[in-house]
């Protein structure tokens, strides 16, 4: 055989890396006809896990005729994988790939517009610029400003872009914001998710308390942290913010130092 069998890249039934894997392999087959035609031999070999679980489901008989050449073998891949379930799926993940989303929290900037270009090109037939369109409504939008994506006539154009600003675009990404929301895709919204309140107790703070007996004294400051500036319960004595319980001249200890 003219091709050796692991320079071969493996599938292991992953969907959503099936597509780069049949482009790998397309790669392999324009070299000649002679590997094109080996290739419906040595691909079955090359799968791994649910994808060589279905494959050897398969009847010997019916397979033969599925590994003539690597058109065959193509074919009754994509009509078993490729099909409308998974197309849609695709669209989902294409449509709503956001920079630095969930599982890709440290991707940079050129890794998000490769990402994001590849998942756009596997399901629509899109010019550059509409290309170039989508990957920035789901960037943040100081990158506009900066790339001035209008004026890149083609995605290598914008590709270059983004590399050359890189640095200055990872520094002018928010590190402590959450990459779920601080892009999320309006298209996704649902009357499912209603936002709901929140109700926050200070710190020490419970219904069982009595009311203070004494008149607030806001004169006597804490020299350190007032519980006010911490969000905490005032004094208990005189329900003032500005300090301890144990400070209070109405405490005993209070008493005593006085």
């Amino acid at each position: 055989m003219k091709l050796k069998p692991e320079s071969v890249p493996t599938w292991d039934g992953n969907e959503n890396t099936l597509a780069r894997w049949m482009e790998k392999v397309g790669q392999l087959a324009i070299i000649s006809p002679d590997i094109y035609k080996e290739l419906g031999k040595i691909v079955p070999r090359r799968l791994t896990h649910s994808a060589e679980t279905w494959y050897y489901s398969i009847a010997s008989k019916d397979r033969q005729p599925m590994e003539q050449d690597w058109g065959t073998l193509k074919a009754a891949i994509a009509d078993y994988w490729m099909n409308h379930s998974w197309l849609e799926d695709q669209k989902f993940r294409a449509n709503n790939a956001r920079y630095r989303e969930a599982g890709h929290t440290r991707e940079t900037p050129s890794e998000y517009v490769i990402r994001k270009m590849d998942l756009i090109r596997l399901v629509y037939d899109y010019t550059d610029s509409e290309i170039i369109r989508l990957i920035t409504k789901e960037a943040p939008d100081s990158w506009s400003s900066l790339l001035q994506p209008k004026f890149c006539k083609t995605v290598i154009q914008f590709q270059n872009a983004v590399k050359y600003h890189e640095s200055t675009l990872l520094s002018m990404t928010p590190q402590t914001t959450n990459p779920v929301t601080q892009f999320p895709n309006k298209n996704f919204q649902t009357q499912r998710f209603h936002p709901r309140k929140a109700h926050v107790n200070m710190v020490g703070w419970t219904p069982n308390l009595d009311p203070p007996k004494f008149p607030k004294d806001d004169k006597n400051v804490s020299p350190r942290k007032t519980p006010e500036s911490v969000n905490a319960r005032p004094c208990r004595h005189c329900g003032s913010g500005k300090h301890w319980d144990y400070e209070c001249k109405h405490s005993r200890k209070g008493e005593r130092q006085a």
